[in-house]
C-alpha cells in the first residue's frame, strides 16, 4: 500500500535529495527571516518614522497568509521544486525593492514588496511539505520532515543574527541584504536539481 512505500530517516540521509532539501531550506531560511527581521530596522534608519515602517510586518502577515494557501495550491499544479523556486524568486524580487526604497517612496511601495516578501515567506511549508512527500514517501516523513524543518529553523535563527552583526560592523543593512539575496540565488539552482532518489522509484 501507499503508507508502506517510502524511505527511512536513515535511508533518507545517505541521499542527495536529502541533503540538497536540507541546504536549500537552511539558506532559505537564513536568508528569508535575516530580511523579514531586520527590514523594519532597515526602514527606519533609512528616515521611515516607526508607524509606517512597522506597516510593513502588516503586509508580510497578510503576504505569507495568503502564500501558504497559494503554494499549496500550486503544488497540485506543477513540480513542488519549481513552486519553491518561485517562492525564493518571490524572496528574492520583496528583498530588492525593499533595498530601493526611499524614504520619499509612497507607502504603496512599502505595502507592495512586503506583500510580495510575505508570499515569498509563505511558499516554505507547503513546498517543504510536498518536497519530502514526494522524495521520500510517507514512511518516516514526520521525522524526514522534521530534520528539513530543523535545518531550516537554525537558518531562520542565525540570519537575523548575521544581519544584525552586519549592521554593527558596517552601519548600514545593505550588505547584509545584498548577501541574503545572493542566497536566495543559490537555493533556486539547489533545489531545481533534487531528484527523487533511485531506491525510492
Amino acid at each position: 500500500s501507499l503508507a508502506t512505500k517510502g524511505l527511512s530517516l536513515k535511508v533518507a540521509m545517505s541521499t542527495l535529495a536529502f541533503w540538497l532539501l536540507c541546504v536549500t531550506f537552511f539558506v532559505n531560511g537564513f536568508a528569508s527571516l535575516g530580511v523579514i527581521q531586520n527590514q523594519v530596522p532597515h526602514l527606519q534608519d533609512i528616515g521611515f518614522p516607526l508607524a509606517m515602517a512597522s506597516s510593513a510586518l502588516t503586509g508580510l502577515g497578510l503576504g505569507s497568509a495568503i502564500g501558504k494557501f497559494f503554494f499549496g495550491w500550486l503544488c497540485d499544479q506543477i513540480k513542488a521544486t519549481y513552486a519553491c523556486a518561485l517562492s525564493l524568486v518571490l524572496l528574492a524580487a520583496g528583498t530588492l525593492m525593499l533595498m530601493y526604497i526611499q524614504p520619499t517612496s509612497p507607502l504603496a511601495m512599502v505595502w507592495l514588496y512586503s506583500i510580495i516578501l510575505g508570499l515569498g515567506a509563505g511558499g516554505w511549508l507547503p513546498t517543504m511539505s510536498m518536497l519530502v512527500n514526494i522524495n521520500f514517501g510517507l514512511v518516516a516523513y514526520g521525522a524526514i520532515f522534521g530534520m528539513v524543518s530543523l535545518a531550516q529553523g537554525i537558518g531562520g535563527a542565525l540570519g537575523p543574527f548575521f544581519g544584525g552583526y552586519l549592521y554593527d560592523t558596517m552601519n548600514t543593512y545593505r550588505w547584509a541584504f545584498t548577501i541574503f539575496l545572493v542566497l536566495f540565488g543559490v537555493a533556486m539552482p539547489l533545489v531545481l536539481s533534487v531528484r527523487r532518489p533511485r531506491s525510492y522509484r
